[in-house]
């Protein structure tokens, strides 16, 4: 083979081979390119997860922070921006759940907390945002009056003028004189502090009407604030019982409750008879839950002796005494009653240190004046998230007597307290008395409050 021919081969060669080396540079560097890419998205995706993981946790922080400063958190927080991204907690059966998200990557921390919580107490005898008046004919008690006679027994706290025409008076009292136009306890002078303090954050205040005015105003509120009521897990309760079976049961013979729930979708009457219950621990009562409405009529709610854990949640009105007026409904020990809607307390109703809420109104009415003294007396606590009526303005009214605590609302807004007599009703056609003595022992669990709480990082999950 000549020189110049073989030549000729090693450029066709080198060609092939430059080309070779040129097509591998061109594939590991568009690999490279490719591989960069990868990593610069992965390293801004990490970014991202972990600016999502502080939100998320900031979200811990600040339902915590919350938490801590009221104690009534309950489902969802509003959804907070911050920076470019959001995050939303949500709080239900002392677990938080808190969900950050940062350019479309969402982070989710779930932690338990440990909570403290003290029962609300009911420290004033009358709580309501709007009063429409304290009418002649009613007596307020202040059941403290000798230990402690300067106890506000009356709290208007939304802001309507509170018009006194009534008495508001401290216990015990003894004889009764004439003096300056008004009566006093020994003919003593109001200055003397036997009178209790009414105190109204709003309107013009408090107005004292008629020579048969009585009372002293408080230059400060109570100090304490209305109890506050969450009725979340109670309604959750009645919304199960409407998927059972339907019923619609007339119970007219005895019937023992045991502890845990029992379901009735339907209505039901409780007529002429007894239901008692083997429940012996608050904290594992016997619940009835009817997803309508309840009546009790001429029976007893509870044990004969001893404490008588039973409550009865309704979706429904519950009406105490609907239809047989004439026989008496009694409320024992530590009876417990929830109504959905509308709760109605008719002629021959007693209770004793029960406990009757509301989320709707919650009435309490004589009309029939049957035989007795008082025909309504009921000791306890009595709630309504809307609003508390006392009627006793029919031509035919009895009396009422209540003792223990009562609040109508717990903002301005929504509660309010309407006492009704008619013209002739004599002094103490309705009698209203703060005491502790009468109040339950065991409160409803949806009032008690959280007075601290922390998290437990034994607990905490991250997705």
């Amino acid at each position: 083979m000549s020189l110049l021919k073989l030549l000729r081969n090693e450029n066709g060669f080198a060609a092939y081979v430059a080309l070779g080396i040129i097509s591998i540079m061109t594939v590991l560097g568009a690999g490279l390119i490719i591989i960069a890419d990868n990593e610069l998205s992965s390293v801004k995706h990490n970014l991202d997860r972990n600016k999502a993981y502080y939100l998320a946790e900031m979200g811990i922080n600040h339902a915590l922070w919350k938490l801590n400063q009221s104690p009534a958190i309950d489902g969802a927080i509003p959804e907070t921006t911050f920076g470019e991204g959001t995050y939303e907690t949500t709080y239900s059966e002392q677990v938080l759940t808190s969900t950050g998200t940062f350019n479309g990557v969402t982070r989710k921390i779930i932690v338990k907390t440990i909570e403290s919580t003290s029962p609300s107490a009911f420290d004033v005898g009358v709580f309501g945002g709007q009063f429409n008046a304290i009418p002649d004919g009613v007596t307020i008690w202040n059941g403290l009056g000798s230990t402690e006679p300067n106890r506000v027994v009356i709290e208007n706290y939304g802001d309507s003028t509170l018009t006194i025409k009534g008495k508001v008076l401290n216990k015990p009292e003894v004889s009764y004189t004439e003096a300056d136009g008004k009566t006093h306890p020994g003919g003593a002078a109001c200055s003397t502090g036997r009178h209790a303090s009414a105190y109204s954050a709003g309107g013009s205040g408090i107005n004292f009407v008629g020579s048969s005015a009585e009372g002293r105003i408080a230059t400060t509120s109570s100090g304490f604030l209305p109890p506050s009521f969450d009725s979340t897990s109670d309604d959750n309760k009645i919304t199960t019982a409407g998927t059972y079976p339907s019923s619609n049961p007339n119970w007219t013979t005895t019937q023992t409750l045991t502890p845990g729930q029992t379901y009735i979708n339907g209505n039901l009457i409780i007529n002429g008879t007894n239901v008692i219950t083997t429940a012996t621990q608050s904290t594992n009562p016997a619940e009835l839950v009817v997803s309508g409405y309840v009546y009790i009529d001429g029976s007893t709610i509870g044990n004969e002796s001893g404490d008588s854990y039973i409550r009865i949640l309704a979706g429904g009105n519950i009406e105490f005494n609907h239809s047989t007026w004439t026989n008496s409904v009694y409320l024992k020990k530590e009876t417990q009653f929830y109504s959905k809607s509308r709760i109605i307390i008719n002629d021959n109703t007693r209770m004793n240190n029960a406990s009757i809420l509301s989320k709707d109104d919650l009435t309490v009415e004589t009309k029939h004046n049957p035989t007795g003294s008082p025909d309504i007396d009921l000791k306890g606590i009595l709630f309504s998230k809307d609003i508390i009526e006392f009627r006793a303005n029919s031509p035919d009214s009895g009396t009422i007597e209540f003792e223990g605590g009562m609040v109508a609302g717990y903002s301005s807004g929504d509660g309010q307290i309407h006492l009704y007599t008619n013209a002739n009703a004599p002094e103490g056609t309705i009698q209203l008395t703060f005491s502790q003595s009468a109040k339950p022992s065991e409160l409803p669990s949806a009032f008690s409050v959280t007075s601290g709480a922390q998290l437990d990082y034994t607990t905490w999950r991250e997705q």
